[in-house]
């Protein structure tokens, strides 16, 4: 026989469920509003934060005209936020005003100051997400990110993160009565892969992933016929028509310029499917036999002239 009351026995006959673990939607959602709360004093509503994978080529062009971007640092790696002008002007101006604007936010480009007046709240909302992830005791999720640096460029994003694929979170931002300040936050985190990711792999393969970087971006090669010295009255006095002449052995001796301005090569002039074309060869090749006239001509916008090989 039971020694509980018939009171607990129906109390404890009645089965109840634990309520589900708190999503990370949610726990970025909260985050956001109550760090700018406490950080800026700003009411902000959050709706329907998403996350996505992306890639950092993919991140660059989230930044767009007057987006306040600023790169995060923590142990995992390097993250990025990215404030649209509605959002970053609220917070602005709640700094330095006190109060929100009306009008739409002008188009500018965002300055150090910007950065500096919206870091402490950044911070906040950081801070604030980190203490729920801890109190929560959620797996997985990578923390300890804090302001660290604005950036000014797209191109910066991509050098800033590692290459590797990382959450971006989308955070709709609202703030009630002022339809002009309504914009998004965007984060771009390292995911949970990448705080997983074996240390000793990574260093081992940065020198190829580099390499592989350089080898593929794009590089502009300048063929330089050839020089002339001239003065800067028979420069002004020039018109379309005219000639200038050139050496002879310019002609076999094309130079290779890279865009830094090193010469990297020297070739012949000659051509190929019927155009024009510059044949590599060693520095010290033997003279291409050059046209009957080698001059360049400048007709229509300094095409040069001569005859085929």
């Amino acid at each position: 026989m039971s020694d509980m009351s018939p009171l607990r026995r129906k109390i404890g006959a009645i089965r109840r469920d634990a309520p589900p673990p708190p999503s990370p939607e949610r726990v970025w959602r909260r985050a956001v509003v109550h760090g700018l709360s406490r950080g800026a004093g700003l009411t902000v509503e959050v709706e329907r934060p998403g996350r996505a994978t992306i890639l950092p080529e993919d991140a660059a062009p989230l930044m767009g005209e007057g987006m306040l971007t600023l790169l995060l640092d923590s142990a995992a790696g390097p993250g990025v936020l990215i404030l649209e002008p509605g959002p970053m002007a609220a917070l602005v101006e709640q700094q330095t005003l006190g109060r929100l604007g009306t009008r739409p936010p002008r188009k500018r480009t965002p300055t150090g100051t910007d950065a500096a007046l919206v870091a402490d709240a950044v911070d906040c909302i950081l801070t604030t997400h980190e203490a729920m992830i801890d109190e929560l005791q959620m797996a997985g999720a990578v923390t300890g990110f804090r302001y660290a640096t604005p950036l000014s460029k797209p191109r910066d994003i991509m050098l800033g993160l590692r290459d590797t694929a990382h959450d971006h979170w989308k955070l709709p931002l609202k703030f009630p009565g002022n339809e002009s300040r309504e914009g998004t936050l965007h984060l771009v985190l390292p995911n949970e892969a990448a705080k997983t990711d074996d240390p000793a792999d990574k260093s081992a393969n940065w020198a190829e992933k580099m390499e592989a970087r350089l080898m593929g971006s794009e590089l502009q090669v300048t063929a330089l016929l050839g020089e002339i010295e001239t003065t800067v009255a028979a420069m002004r006095a020039l018109r379309v028509g005219d000639r200038l002449t050139l050496p002879r052995e310019s002609i076999g001796r094309v130079s290779i310029v890279g865009a830094t301005g090193a010469r990297i090569g020297e070739g012949r002039l000659g051509q190929s499917g019927g155009r024009k074309a510059v044949r590599l060869e060693q520095p010290g090749a033997a003279e291409f036999l050059s046209p009957e006239d080698d001059t360049m001509m400048l007709p229509d916008g300094m095409a040069a002239a001569w005859d085929s090989e």
